[in-house]
């Protein structure tokens, strides 16, 4: 026995192999059912019968339910099949869920029942003999409109499955329609030295960061174990830059130290006009040379 269908117990049996009606593009979900009841085919057939995959669209609200069917049809370029029943309280019939199942994604079928909120269909495919049968085929490209050719009416008589799969198969779309999987959107990137003073990096800390990298000044000093560290404690300095420049003492504090006031002095001087100092001008020119 092969591993797929697993252990049997007793014959004859049914196991059922029942696709989830929604899992994307793909029919490889599926539901398996093992029959546990008489063994009698008059029972197992009930049993197929009532786990029949059904993919037939319900239109019972009339005009609303019947233009959200067309819509879908038109969207994915199915021929639409419009089956209208004899009887308004009749549940799906296993013919109806067998041409589902058969024709999916080549058609979209919809059962419509003769009740009240129905009769406007009805009307306007001048249906009066019941049951019945119309295939709209796809809308056509007509200048920059679409356009839905003529209703093609079912006229062979009874409904037998024989004639109603030979009557759809040449309307049918002659491969499945499957939507494009959905492409995955990559996460957003995180942004990276885009922050200026004022706007979010009131620290100044990435401006500081970047002339450190670019100034090529700065990158050979920094090989001196004394600059660099001074240099990694005025990227901490609480309240950046802003602080610094803006206070005398702080200024003093870095540029008193002769081997390396020179390169602080540069420094500063590059940053000034990027950071808020209290004061005009002058004052700012002020201090920055303080204790130079």
């Amino acid at each position: 026995m092969p591993p797929l269908l697993g252990e049997i117990k007793g014959t004859p049996t049914i196991r059922f192999y029942k696709p989830k009606t929604k899992q994307g593009n793909s029919d490889r979900k599926k539901i398996i059912m093992d029959y546990e009841y008489e063994r009698k085919a008059v029972a197992m057939k009930n049993f197929a019968d009532t786990n029949m995959p059904n993919f037939v669209e319900k239109v019972s609200s009339g005009k609303l339910d019947y233009e959200k069917f067309n819509a879908k049809g038109v969207k994915h370029g199915l021929p639409r099949v419009l089956l209208f029943t004899s009887k308004a309280g009749s549940k799906t019939s296993n013919l109806t869920k067998f041409l589902s199942a058969e024709f999916r994604r080549r058609i979209l079928i919809a059962e419509i029942k003769p009740t009240k909120p129905n009769q406007d269909i009805l009307d306007q495919f001048g249906i009066t003999d019941l049951p019945a049968m119309i295939i709209v085929p796809p809308p056509q490209e007509s200048g920059n409109e679409n356009v839905d050719p003529l209703p093609v009416q079912y006229e062979g008589g009874k409904f037998t499955k024989n004639k109603l799969t030979d009557f759809i198969s040449k309307h049918a779309l002659k491969t499945a329609v499957v939507s494009a999987p959905k492409k995955k959107q990559a996460p957003p990137r995180k942004e990276e030295n885009k922050k200026e003073s004022g706007s979010g990096d009131a620290d100044g800390k990435s401006e500081i960061k970047n002339l450190l990298m670019k100034d090529p000044n700065v990158a050979e000093a920094m090989k001196d174990p004394k600059v660099a560290l001074a240099l990694q404690k005025l990227t901490k300095e609480p309240g950046g830059m802003t602080s610094i420049l803006s206070n005398p003492a702080k200024l003093k504090e870095y540029t008193s130290d002769p081997e390396i006031g020179s390169l602080i002095e540069k420094l500063m001087e590059k940053m000034a006009g990027k950071f808020g100092i209290p004061g005009d001008e002058e004052t700012k020119k002020e201090n920055i040379k303080v204790e130079l």
